[in-house]
């Protein structure tokens, strides 16, 4: 269903953000980085976004640019995302 809203609406970043994390949900790593490059690097400081990307990066063996990406990604004040982002730091 994602893919298929996805088809009708490339430029939507939390549709695209949606369908990375699906995959990313499933362990299909390289699928979700195909569609985290999808968002514009701009958009990978919003927790939500830039959380599952470094993790993903680091699943993929690219260390390096999942600390770039992580020392970008801002705080969230959320609380839930809060202890998620701690948990991404540690990993």
């Amino acid at each position: 269903i994602l893919k298929g809203l996805l088809g009708s609406s490339p430029g939507d970043l939390d549709l695209q953000n949606a369908v990375a994390n699906a995959y990313f949900l499933m362990s299909d790593y390289n699928q979700a980085y195909s569609h985290f490059q999808q968002i514009p690097g701009s958009h990978w400081a919003r927790p939500e976004i830039g959380l599952n990307l470094a993790v993903t990066l680091k699943k993929l063996g690219k260390t390096e640019d999942a600390n770039r990406v992580f020392e970008n990604v801002q705080k969230p004040k959320n609380a839930a995302l809060s202890r998620y982002y701690s948990t991404v730091e540690n990993y």
